[in-house]
């Protein structure tokens, strides 16, 4: 059973719960949800969601490698559907 929404609220909530102690997870777990829940070929503006959502959790810890890895990982899906990639800052 999937469900992705109820997955997004739940940490999206727990990401700002300011007794978590690792709030850049929720943010990499909501953008690796929003991706899986998209299929094979997500749309430009799901793509931007879930590129949003890493770079919350890189904004909250700079040294979270997944994140930047999985950024890179967009970055090849906007490639190979020929999505129009802008350059994005790390």
């Amino acid at each position: 059973l999937k469900r992705y929404d109820e997955s997004i609220r739940y940490f999206e909530k727990l990401s700002q719960n300011p007794k978590n102690k690792s709030p850049h997870l929720a943010q990499f777990y909501i953008g690796r949800i929003l991706l899986e829940q998209a299929g094979e070929q997500p749309s430009a503006k799901v793509v931007a969601k879930v590129e949003a959502a890493f770079k919350r959790a890189i904004k909250t810890k700079p040294g979270f490698v997944d994140a930047y890895l999985a950024l890179l990982f967009l970055k090849s899906l906007f490639e190979e559907f020929r999505y129009p990639w802008q350059a994005f800052k790390l």
